[in-house]
């Protein structure tokens, strides 16, 4: 059987789907945030429809970023925050509701992931966390719903947890820190 090269509808299909399920917006909101059809949506993740130079540019500018990137399966989606952020300026430029966002998107532990990685290599309360995300995210999570997510596993493995004076501290554990399981 020979290998069969994957065409420009494919990479796109692929491409999309990536942007938009790195801040965790559905196919029913994206469309809704670019006022079209969720089926289109679909059509368009599914490789079953081709995209054309304007709906690109639009679903891009809709995501913060330039059509060429957005079509170049080479170039990755720009970190969640800043793709959630340039959707709520979108969203104001635009003079939409961002409403239809709230408690759909961001997916709490998805988010709570990257923020680890990128944002707890200095310590951290689970109150400052809760203001991060509703700064960025624009929505409210409280400092006992961050505690709760980050002290469950796999996190709780990745982070030191500190309570001075009732309150909890988290960071990134070193690199180079072994787990005592795994010897």
């Amino acid at each position: 059987m020979k290998n069969r090269k994957i065409t420009a509808r494919e990479e796109f299909a692929l491409q999309l789907y990536k942007y938009r399920t790195s801040v965790d917006i559905s196919q029913e909101n994206l469309a809704t945030g670019l006022e079209m059809q969720q089926s289109y949506i679909a059509r368009l993740e599914g490789a079953k429809a081709s995209v054309g130079i304007d709906i690109l540019e639009d679903i891009s500018f809709y995501f913060g970023v330039k059509y060429y990137k957005m079509a170049d399966p080479e170039v990755e989606p720009p970190p969640p925050e800043e793709l959630f952020g340039n959707i709520i300026h979108y969203h104001n430029l635009m003079g939409i509701d961002t409403g239809y966002l709230k408690n759909k998107s961001p997916k709490y532990t998805k988010s709570m992931d990257n923020y680890i990685k990128e944002h707890l290599t200095e310590p951290k309360s689970s109150t400052e966390i809760a203001v991060h995300f509703k700064e960025v995210y624009k929505v409210d999570i409280s400092a006992s719903k961050v505690s709760d997510i980050l002290g469950r596993s796999p996190r709780k493995e990745l982070l030191i947890i500190t309570k001075p004076a009732g309150k909890n501290i988290y960071q990134l554990k070193p690199a180079d820190h072994k787990d005592s399981k795994s010897r």
